[in-house]
C-alpha cells in the first residue's frame, strides 16, 4: 500500500488515522487509513484484499507520495 497523489501539487501527507491495525483482514476498496494535506482530508481504500501486515507509516507521520505505509498479504503468503 502506498501513499496516493490526491492533489496536482502534492508531495507529501500526513496519516492522520489508521482505521486498520497489523493483523486485520481488509477487501479491496474497504478504507484502511485516512490523509490530511493542506487543503482536505480524505480516506485511502485498500487496493487489494488480504491481511494488513507490516504497518511502515505512524499516525501522525508526514510521508511523500508514492511511499510504501503497508503491505497487505493474501492468505498463505509469507
Amino acid at each position: 500500500v502506498t501513499l496516493p497523489r490526491v492533489e496536482a501539487d502534492m508531495t507529501a501527507g500526513r496519516i492522520s488515522r489508521w482505521f486498520v491495525g497489523e493483523g486485520t483482514a481488509v477487501r479491496k476498496g474497504e478504507p484502511i487509513f485516512e490523509i490530511e494535506t493542506d487543503k482536505a482530508a480524505m480516506d485511502v481504500e485498500a487496493p487489494a484484499e488480504g491481511t494488513i501486515h507490516g504497518l511502515v507509516a505512524a499516525e501522525g507521520g508526514i510521508v511523500p507520495v508514492g511511499s510504501t505505509v503497508a503491505w497487505i498479504v493474501a492468505q498463505g503468503e509469507a
